[in-house]
Formats: structure tokens, C-alpha cells, sequence
């Protein structure tokens, strides 16, 4: 690798580390909605008991597209 390809590998793992911390702590209304560390396994579960109260749609949405 070439200076430039290792300097640019090292920001995005830096770029990706800041991403994951914001993940970590954005909070809507008082959760962490964005938290990387899910279980998506418990999430899927979850949205198959109630798929309704977990998609927000817009009324205008076109379908099917």
C-alpha cells in the first residue's frame, strides 16, 4: 500500500469509530434507537408480534415503488 491508501484507510477507521460511538449514545426519547449492539434476532422477533407498531409510514407514501 501507498501512503496515501494507508492514510485514508486509518481516517475511515477513525471516521468509523466516531460514527459508532454516535450510534451508541443518540437518544430518542430517552433510547438509544441507533445502538449498533442489537440484537437483531430479538428485533425481528419483536417486529413479527407487532409489524404495524414498529413501521412508521407516511399516509402520502406511494406504494409499490
Amino acid at each position: 500500500m501507498c501512503t496515501n491508501e494507508v492514510v485514508r484507510t486509518a481516517y475511515k477507521a477513525v471516521r468509523d469509530a466516531v460514527l459508532h460511538e454516535l450510534d451508541e449514545f443518540f437518544r430518542y426519547d430517552e433510547t438509544a434507537v441507533m445502538n449498533p449492539h442489537i440484537d437483531f434476532d430479538k428485533l425481528v422477533y419483536a417486529m413479527k408480534i407487532d409489524k404495524e407498531g414498529f413501521v412508521d409510514v407516511r399516509k402520502d407514501v406511494i406504494k409499490g415503488v
